[in-house]
């Protein structure tokens, strides 16, 4: 907000911008250096102004789509790069396990077992095998690599 206020203060002053335009205007064309140099500011916290806005905005916009349950899973499946189809089926899939909220679908793998599902999902095997292995190819070596092996388990 201080760099609005002082960015529409510079711009009230706009002495230094009309002497630079009258000194174009005529043929000996004489710029000031100080006026350039003003005008120059003027145009840098204008636009470090603008930046810092949208940095702001923007970050408020990622504190709430953490908070938002349905920003969340919004979020979730545009970083997985998922359809509308793909969407659909994994909101039904979290009624289906009768979820919270269906973003807990990104954590949990085993939501995506046919079989402990009934009949009716076993037309959606194929689709659901392949969104599972997308949403955590490599996680099972990464929680592999994590767990002792029988002999790190037995030594004391």
């Amino acid at each position: 907000m201080q760099h609005l206020q002082l960015l529409l203060a510079l711009l009230a002053d706009q002495h230094a911008i009309r002497n630079i335009a009258r000194g174009m205007q005529s043929r000996q064309a004489q710029v000031d250096v100080g006026d350039l140099t003003s005008a120059l500011l003027i145009f840098c916290l204008f636009f470090v102004s603008v930046w810092g806005i949208s940095r702001l905005v923007a970050r408020k916009e990622r504190a709430v789509s953490c908070l938002d349950p349905r920003a969340l899973f919004r979020a979730l499946c545009r970083a997985h790069q998922l359809n509308r189809p793909d969407r659909q089926l994994l909101k039904q899939l979290a009624l289906e396990h009768r979820l919270a909220q269906p973003s807990l679908l990104f954590i949990e793998p085993d939501c995506f077992d046919v079989e402990e599902l009934g009949e009716a999902w076993q037309k959606h095997r194929q689709r659901l095998t392949e969104l599972r292995t997308r949403l955590f190819a490599g996680l099972g070596q990464r929680i592999d690599s994590n767990r002792p092996t029988d002999a790190e388990a037995v030594s004391p």
